[in-house]
């Protein structure tokens, strides 16, 4: 049975650079599953996050709006970044994750997700 791994990179583009050899070569040992932000979240992006995980390469990818702060509302944003969490939160509670990797805890948001995962699960945080 594979062991599941939750891994959170920022920024998007730089944790694709990173980690993507990885995804490939350990997939067949490993179900990741991925959790990133939306600096540089183009659409060219997206469509390797899609292909990833068409190729079994991750079972699935969730994206955080850490960066969309231009606006006067802060508070709104701040907001619909909770409900994001949240949502995330809901569709991954049920995996029991063995490992979280993180390369960035900087968020606070961030930081409350992947600390009530790590406390559900058990998970070793690295």
């Amino acid at each position: 049975m594979k062991k599941n791994i939750l891994i959170f990179g920022t920024p998007v583009y730089a944790f694709l650079d990173f980690y993507e050899k990885y995804l490939d070569s350990l997939s067949d040992k490993f179900n990741f599953y991925v959790l990133s932000d939306d600096t540089g979240y183009e659409t060219f992006v997206k469509n390797k996050f899609e292909n990833l995980k068409k190729n079994n390469k991750i079972n699935n990818y969730y994206i955080l709006s850490l960066n969309n702060f231009k606006n006067k509302k802060l508070i709104l944003n701040k907001l619909q970044l909770i409900y994001e969490a949240k949502k995330i939160y809901k569709e991954i509670a049920h995996i029991n994750f063995e490992k979280i990797i993180i390369s960035s805890s900087q968020e606070l948001i961030v930081n409350y997700l992947i600390q009530k995962i790590k406390k559900k699960t058990k998970a070793k945080l690295i």
